[in-house]
């Protein structure tokens, strides 16, 4: 069943669910802090965050997935199953937009005013609105997973260590780390790219086409990161949570769960991790986390936040 969870500002201190919708509706630096974003406890206050409350549901349609979700020029864009894009700005009336392919897409961001979109068999659109899109020619044929945006540069991550970077949105350099693993997730913190993956590939890089391999310490695979407070931190398998104050040396924490853990954002001073089964962790500090209200009993594969309030996505 796949669902768009919703949490909007109501107070200095609390956040709470309020909307979550399914894609028969039409429907980072791991997310970032946008404008008008929630505001969350501060990092001295750990993991004591207030859990979120969820309002309302409607579930209307079974068997497609939303992948991914990004925020820019007021516009929420996510993506997912047969080339599916719906967009929003309020995040209460979405409407499904032409993306031009059938090909299951897998990731979104936005970055230089200019959305871009990746998934199947090398396939990279973009778009300035969200509204119409372009499909470019990434010269990769692999499974492209992931993007975002950072140093000048659009940079996705995908099967058997497939880099694309492009400076533009359009054109783009393809290449595939030695080693072959595959990359699930990119993101860019701190001036530095960060891409994780198959059995506890960490990879990271301050241009994103020279990378350097990091031990992690885990097998299990990875699947978001997020940099805040000074902490980097990488979410997979089995409840991984990983922490780094250089994304070089990288130490395992108890996140009290074994879920698989899917999306990472870092927004106001509050990690939020989302994943197996709607779970939703919280802290403040990377170390030390708390299980917030489960959003449903379905997996949660993304999350941003925006001028409206914190978007989840998944199935």
């Amino acid at each position: 069943m796949l669902n768009i969870h919703q949490i909007n500002k109501t107070s200095r201190t609390s956040l709470v669910a309020v909307l979550a919708l399914s894609m028969a509706l039409l429907p980072g630096c791991g997310g970032g802090g946008g404008a008008g974003a929630p505001t969350a406890v501060s990092s001295t206050q750990g993991s004591n965050v207030t859990p979120t409350v969820p309002a309302a549901r409607l579930t209307m349609k079974q068997g497609e997935q939303l992948a991914s979700i990004a925020f820019g020029s007021k516009t929420y864009v996510a993506v997912g199953d047969g080339g599916k894009i719906l967009t929003t700005e309020d995040l209460s009336t979405w409407k499904t937009v032409n993306s031009g392919t059938s090909n299951p897409l897998m990731g979104v961001a936005y970055g230089n005013g200019t959305f871009v979109a990746v998934g199947t068999d090398g396939t990279v659109l973009n778009s300035a609105t969200g509204n119409t899109w372009q499909t470019t020619d990434s010269h990769s044929s692999e499974m492209l997973y992931s993007v975002c945006y950072g140093n000048g540069k659009y940079v996705a991550v995908g099967a058997n260590g497939a880099v694309v970077t492009s400076l533009d949105g359009s054109n783009w350099t393809s290449k595939n780390l030695s080693g072959g693993k595959l990359l699930y997730s990119v993101s860019y913190c701190r001036d530095t790219f960060v891409a994780v993956g198959e059995e506890g590939t960490i990879v990271t890089s301050n241009d994103g086409v020279n990378w350097v391999s990091r031990t992690s310490g885990t097998t299990s695979w990875l699947f978001g990161s997020a940099y805040g407070n000074g902490t980097y931190v990488v979410a997979g398998g089995d409840g991984t949570i990983m922490t780094s104050s250089d994304a070089v040396n990288w130490t395992q924490v108890d996140s009290g769960v074994s879920d698989g853990l899917m999306g990472v954002m870092f927004d106001s001073g509050t990690f939020t991790v989302v994943g197996e089964e709607g779970i939703v962790l919280k802290s403040g500090n990377g170390s030390q986390w708390a299980s917030s209200n489960q959003q449903g009993s379905d997996w949660l594969y993304g999350i941003t936040n925006g001028s409206a309030g914190i978007a989840l996505v998944g199935i």
